[in-house]
């Protein structure tokens, strides 16, 4: 087997930055250098607390600095290895399509790819992740942990990131729906099994006041936000009473 490569050196310091929890956190926005002004082959930046970036045939190595976002990363495009330097030594892995990887904001790794270059970037705010979790299960947001993993398989995980990069930006409503079982499925995953709050049908009221506000709004887009406003509920509960009481998850009710 050949002799690993050489880590990538230092990340060049940029003036675009946010300072963040005491340290100098890039966000998405500002961690560009390392494309070597190439831009992503997709992008989807519909979502609420989050953005997606697909790449292809960048350079093998990367240098990531800390980030103000978790990030998840979704390897395609065939069998590759992957060496990742920083944090508790040096890891090797060989990694399949469509296996993930998911880094903590503020979390800085160097990488190199032998293979394929082919993945996607999901960058979450940590406060949506919290909060997705907290409305989940009823916990204290700032119990949230989003966990180190390098190169773990799930084929839910695997299918609702792909159906975000396909279609996120067709459709805000579906597309928030994903990215929260997205999260949901991330949390179960990679942490303590929590036990979901147990669902109460969404009174008939609330119901008719969610109905009225789609039919008024049918001509734009709908967010799941504006209907769990609506419902007077946070965005997870809403769509499980909603469903609760109507048979229906919202995204089915408004194009039905």
């Amino acid at each position: 087997m050949p002799a690993p490569p050489a880590p990538p050196g230092r990340l060049t310091p940029t003036r675009r930055h946010q300072r963040s929890r005491g340290r100098d956190w890039l966000s998405p926005g500002a961690w560009a250098e390392w494309a070597e002004g190439r831009r992503p082959v997709a992008t989807c930046t519909q979502l609420s607390g989050a953005l997606i970036q697909r790449w292809s045939s960048t350079a093998p190595a990367m240098v990531q600095p800390p980030l103000d976002h978790h990030l998840l990363v979704l390897h395609l495009g065939g069998a590759k290895r992957v060496v990742r330097w920083g944090g508790r030594g040096t890891a090797h892995v060989d990694v399949g399509s469509g296996a993930f990887t998911m880094v903590p904001a503020g979390s800085s790794y160097r990488w190199h790819t032998t293979g394929p270059i082919d993945f996607a970037h999901l960058f979450l705010a940590p406060d949506r992740f919290a909060r997705d979790v907290a409305e989940a299960y009823e916990v204290a947001p700032e119990s949230v942990r989003f966990a180190d993993e390098f190169g773990r398989n799930d084929a839910i995980v695997r299918a609702l990131f792909e159906l975000l990069l396909a279609e996120g930006a067709a459709d805000p409503l579906l597309a928030e729906t994903r990215l929260t079982r997205l999260n949901l499925r991330l949390a179960t995953l990679t942490g303590p099994t929590p036990r979901a709050a147990v669902d109460s049908p969404l009174p008939a009221a609330r119901v008719a006041r969610v109905r009225d506000y789609v039919r008024a709004h049918l001509a734009a887009p709908i967010t799941l936000d504006a209907l769990a406003r609506e419902g007077g509920m946070s965005r997870y509960h809403f769509i499980r009473a909603f469903r609760a009481a109507t048979g229906l998850t919202p995204y089915a009710f408004v194009i039905a």
